[in-house]
């Protein structure tokens, strides 16, 4: 008698595995592991200067009634003050169920960020069900596995910001639009690509560019309209037999389609007014505020300039985009772009014209923004989901082509063809996969690696829009004395969030820093434009940085410690890492009570080894009256740093008045041997043998 697990082992393999269940499953983990791994690691200039505070302003406008409040930006933004309101609402409500305890600026960064990475990840899962209708099974899983893992578009769908969901929401109201004019004219499928193209344009005016490439998949499809309506889907509940007779009248009249392109209008327009509060109320002076954004924002270049080809420049040319789409395509998609020129004529009908929409949506966005002086390569996010789509689909072409002399190969070293098949898409998906997690959290800073990576494109263009600043304040944060003194920066919004309490960041408004300056940070983004100028050009280029971070190998920020003011300089050197710059003295000699200095110590190279410090208080007499050992952890003194130390000595009750003169010096613990002095006046042996140097001469009357 057969056992259960033998009958379900002799079962066909695609009743025993649901996989379309699976490969959502999947597609969905892929796009949700790395959107949120470390969601508030670091935050950008664009969220802490903008975003956070709009979307605290548009909840505070919807629960006054304020409405008019709720028009904040010119891009316009809306969907992302949407979801940065849902943010907020979801701290409250885990703050006051008890269930969120840590208050961090990253946790709370990363629970306003939750609601964005959600629908991004939501909004491919709907795109990937598009495809299945739109193209082969197996072509549509990679071009939303793609999808999912495209750096670039990780990067940005992370964010509290604008360019990811307006790229997200155009991809979802294109592909509905072609699966409604080109293949099944549903209702449902209508109102979703005018739903989709409404929340584009809310996200960021750009998606304009929808209206014109819309229009024109109706008309094509009023010109040429097509008659085999089977999708390529094993999804049988979609397919119609005749969708002509579905609707009572025929598709390829022209008025069918220009009414149903009026009704796309309709729905995208009503999107819009629904969702922008400000459009109840004021609605002139909203549309005002995105009309004086389009002209003022983008027909102006940046008010702090921009960078190009390694050169400051106020307005970058026509090449700018050209040259951000070849930076930030990565090789797999290349390979996908290059056989759809080949091989155009062998996709059947209704594919090339879906195909045709992306790339015409591709090229007129790229056209469009070219035309404005403004430029950021981050602006041509929206348009990679649908470069990713097409990438997929030549990917396909391609394995279908080689699969043959694949098989053949693989049956001469013993391997079935499907093995074949399943080897090469693992090691495609592990090569994607390794990518991206190496990419981490610096996704946003990905660049085509056969063309040189990060390192060629902080060559290229203006980079460092925060990430890295969150390494910069962790260092500070290791610092002894970071509490007490300031963090004078370049940057300085998104690095005060990562110090910890009682650090404080700032920039000087004039060309002096601040007595109490103790580190300065200079970051990438603000010396590409040119160098800095001062206070910070005494430091950059002219001194040795205490530390620097580094993304993927390129230099992000310098940290500089300002060395502390010394009140009475008494320079010497101990071997030749450890230099003594002077002390202050905070308490008077008295019999009795304990004395306290401040040594104010500079390594000129790093220490190889932990040395110890004595002090002996020499009397009048020629007698050693106290004496102190305090062991210094010199090894972990990097070259080029501060150090203050603190010196306590007390001299006995008993011992005579008169003049004292303390002498330091520096020895090995492990042998007793003194380190060599080297001070200004040779020091006198006799009073305290070799290494002694006299610090002070201390009276005590």
């Amino acid at each position: 008698m057969s056992t259960p697990s033998a009958v379900l082992s002799r079962l066909p393999l695609r009743l025993a595995i649901p996989w379309v269940p699976l490969s959502y499953l999947l597609i969905g983990l892929v796009a949700l592991v790395p959107r949120t791994w470390d969601l508030g690691g670091f935050v950008t200039l664009d969220e802490v200067n903008f975003w956070l505070q709009r979307s605290e302003a548009f909840l505070k406008g919807l629960q006054s009634g304020n409405y008019a409040a709720t028009a904040l930006a010119p891009h316009p933004g809306v969907t992302t003050m949407w979801l940065g309101s849902a943010g907020i609402v979801l701290r409250r409500v885990l703050l006051a169920a008890g269930w969120l305890a840590d208050e961090s600026f990253p946790t709370r960064l990363a629970l306003l960020r939750l609601p964005i990475v959600l629908t991004h990840v939501l909004g491919l899962l709907l795109g990937y069900r598009l495809l299945r209708r739109l193209l082969p099974a197996g072509t549509a899983a990679l071009a939303a596995f793609l999808w999912a893992v495209d750096p670039f578009v990780i990067g940005y769908s992370r964010l509290l910001h604008v360019d990811a969901l307006a790229g997200t929401f155009a991809t979802l109201s294109l592909l509905a639009a072609c699966l409604y004019w080109y293949y099944t004219p549903r209702l449902s499928t209508l109102v979703l690509s005018g739903l989709c193209a409404g929340l584009a344009i809310l996200s960021k005016s750009p998606a304009l560019a929808l209206l014109p490439v819309v229009g024109l998949v109706a008309l094509a499809a009023a010109r040429s309209p097509t008659t085999d309506h089977r999708l390529p889907t094993e999804d049988r509940r979609w397919k119609i037999e005749d969708s002509d007779q579905a609707l009572g009248h025929p598709l390829s009249s022209i008025l069918y389609p220009l009414s149903s392109l009026l009704g796309w209008g309709a729905v995208a327009a009503l999107t819009v007014v629904a969702l922008w509060p400000a459009l109840w109320v004021s609605p002139i002076y909203a549309l005002q505020q995105v009309r004086d954004g389009v002209e003022i924002e983008g027909a102006q270049p940046h008010m702090l300039g921009n960078f190009f080809l390694g050169q400051p420049v106020d307005a970058p040319g026509p090449l700018f985009y050209p040259t951000a789409l070849a930076l930030h395509l990565f090789p797999r998609t290349l390979l996908g772009l290059l056989p759809l020129l080949w091989l155009w004529r062998s996709m059947p009908r209704r594919e090339q014209r879906t195909l045709a929409t992306l790339a015409g949506f591709v090229v007129l966005f790229v056209v469009v923004m070219s035309a404005f002086p403004k430029k950021f390569d981050r602006y041509l996010v929206p348009v990679f989901p649908a470069i990713n789509i097409l990438a997929a689909y030549g990917l396909a072409l391609e394995a279908s082509r080689v699969s043959q002399p694949i098989r053949r190969f693989g049956a001469r070293l013993g391997l079935r063809p499907r093995q074949v098949v399943r080897g090469l898409f693992l090691l495609l998906t592990s090569a994607t996969l390794l990518t991206t997690v190496w990419l981490g959290d610096y996704s946003i800073a990905s660049f085509n690696p056969l063309l040189g990576g990060l390192s060629t494109g902080a060559n290229t263009f203006l980079v460092g829009w925060g990430e890295g600043l969150e390494q910069a304040a962790a260092w500070l944060n290791q610092q002894p004395d970071i509490t007490g003194v300031l963090t004078v920066s370049t940057s300085t919004r998104p690095l005060q969030p990562y110090l910890r309490p009682g650090a404080q960041a700032l920039t000087p408004l004039g060309a002096h820093l601040p007595a109490q300056a103790g580190y300065v940070v200079i970051y990438i983004r603000d010396i590409m434009r040119g160098l800095p100028g001062p206070p910070f050009d005494s430091y950059f280029e002219r001194e040795t940085p205490a530390y620097i971070v580094r993304v993927a190998g390129v230099a992000y920020a310098w940290i500089y410690q300002i060395a502390p003011p010394v009140s009475t300089p008494r320079p010497a050197d101990f071997g030749t890492a450890i230099h003594l710059r002077g002390f202050e003295q905070l308490d008077m000699l008295r019999r009795g009570v304990p004395t306290t200095f401040k040594l104010f110590w500079e390594a000129r190279v790093a220490p190889t080894a932990d040395y110890s410090l004595f002090a002996h208080l020499i009397g009048p007499d020629g007698k050693r009256y106290a004496q102190v050992d305090l062991p210094y952890p010199t090894s972990h003194w990097s070259e080029r740093r501060y150090i203050t130390t603190d010196l306590p000595i007390e001299l006995p009750a008993g011992a005579p008045l008169g003049t004292y003169q303390l002498a330091i010096g520096l020895y090995d613990p492990a042998n007793q041997q003194r380190l060599p002095l080297v001070a200004p006046v040779p020091p006198d042996t006799a009073l305290d043998g070799p290494g002694a140097f006299v610090l002070a001469r201390l009276y005590c009357y």
